[in-house]
């Protein structure tokens, strides 16, 4: 006879693979017949050897960025295993392929509840570490821009002034729906102190050490390894898109600095677009457009690359589930100061 915490936990692992092959569904549904034939094609005359080598390169990139978020979580004394602070990533990531943004709050969630750790702290973490990864990011494309600037001038021009119309279009819109958020949260804020306290103080302890999270870039010891992980993860990055020049005969000849244009431009798309689904092979695409590569080509190689990340996504994201459906089920503890 099968246990009945068993049979749940089944049940759990059961629903969590459904999720993961409801999402591959959902997304090859949203390509439109041209695209999805385009893929097809390209896995077949494709060598998937080096598709493969960037899979592992991702698999790589995901556990430097564990290793590095474990670098955050030792500063507020959390012991957190790197098996479990990686499959929470990817656990993280994968939710992000159903809704944006979704995964950074899940992945906290999975580990606080995985570890018995307070969620404040470890969603503070999050957040240090986001915010430090879009100030590389930042740097990273000014030092693209000031390397390839010949190359990707009026690539800049054509989209910097689409962007810069857009916002004198609506800036007006996003002043106002700023205020009446600001306005929102100071009435929710008035309230809660004087109709709420007990909650306000609840609310305001989950700030504070969300605060002791985020603050917790300040306080790592192994900073030159911090450092390390951080480079190691956006060379890794690189070479993910590169070695994918190598699977197919008409883009091997191209030059290593191309996929670095590739990725600092090809990121944005991934910010803006959900999953990149889409915007992330015409990007690639254009810029490849700009190094004398046909657009069918770039496009073609465009789906190799996104098509290889979200496979490592979907896959791991899966077993990562399957992992965080097994543990043991119990309430999130709350911190509280004084």
């Amino acid at each position: 006879m099968i246990k009945r915490k068993t049979f749940l936990q089944l049940l759990q692992a059961i629903f969590f693979l459904s999720i993961g092959f409801f999402l591959i569904f959902l997304f090859w549904n949203r390509l439109t017949i041209a695209e999805q034939e385009k893929v097809i094609e390209n896995f077949f005359s494709a060598n998937l050897w080096w598709i493969f080598l960037a899979m592992i390169l991702g698999i790589l990139s995901h556990l430097l960025r564990a290793m590095r978020w474990n670098l955050l979580m030792e500063t507020l004394e959390y012991r957190v295993r790197l098996h479990e602070s990686f499959w929470a990533v990817m656990a993280g990531y994968f939710f992000n392929l159903a809704i944006p943004r979704l995964g950074e709050l899940m992945r906290c969630v999975f580990l606080a509840r995985k570890k018995r750790q307070p969620l404040d702290g470890i969603l503070g973490t999050m957040i240090s570490e986001r915010a430090f990864d879009l100030i590389w990011y930042a740097l990273l494309f000014l030092i693209s821009l000031l390397f390839f600037i010949h190359i990707i001038s009026n690539y800049l021009v054509f989209y910097g002034s689409k962007f810069i119309i857009s916002l004198q279009k609506n800036w007006k819109l996003w002043l106002i729906g700023s205020l009446v958020l600001m306005i929102l949260v100071g009435l929710f804020v008035s309230y809660l102190r004087k109709k709420k306290p007990q909650l306000w103080q609840k609310v305001k302890n989950f700030l504070n050490n969300t605060w002791k999270g985020i603050v917790s870039i300040f306080k790592i010891k192994k900073w030159y390894l911090f450092f390390f992980y951080s480079l190691a993860i956006w060379i890794l990055y690189w070479l993910m898109i590169y070695v994918v020049y190598f699977s197919l005969p008409s883009t091997s000849q191209l030059p290593p600095d191309s996929a670095l244009v590739v990725l600092m431009f090809a990121t944005i798309g991934i910010m803006v677009v959900q999953g990149g689904i889409g915007i992330y092979p015409l990007i690639v695409a254009e810029i490849l457009a700009l190094y004398g590569l046909p657009l069918s080509e770039g496009y073609a190689l465009g789906w190799l690359t996104w098509s290889a990340q979200t496979l490592v996504v979907i896959i791991t994201g899966i077993i990562s589930m399957i992992y965080f459906s097994f543990s043991s089920r119990y309430e999130f503890k709350s911190s509280h100061t004084a």
